[in-house]
């Protein structure tokens, strides 16, 4: 960890070019979502939702698991079949945007 954020989210800040910076009033966030470590069945693990570029700071993020509303950070067990979507609604989004993870 490096100021309290997790090893994942600074890889994953890496592999995104260090995108910084909110976008123009009213823009759709960008939205992410990977697993904290590999992923095993059985073996728990958190997801993270990271959604970035996005102005006003206003915003509501979700989880559903299996279709069910959850968290804002979803700490899981992996099983087969399971699927979760980050919910994410701000006011620069037409609808809802639904960020898809896992199977169907």
């Amino acid at each position: 960890e490096h100021w309290g954020l997790p090893t994942a989210l600074l890889k994953h800040w890496g592999e995104e070019g260090g995108r910084a910076g909110a976008r123009t009033p009213g823009s759709p966030p960008l939205v992410t979502v990977f697993s904290e470590d590999p992923v095993e069945l059985g073996d728990p693990n958190i997801l993270i939702c990271y959604v970035d570029k996005f102005w006003p700071s206003v915003i509501t993020i979700t989880w559903l698991r299996n279709g069910f509303r959850k968290f804002s950070y979803l700490p899981f067990i992996p099983t087969r079949g399971d699927y979760y979507d980050c919910r994410v609604e701000h006011w620069g989004l037409p609808t809802a945007l639904l960020k898809h993870w896992g199977e169907e």
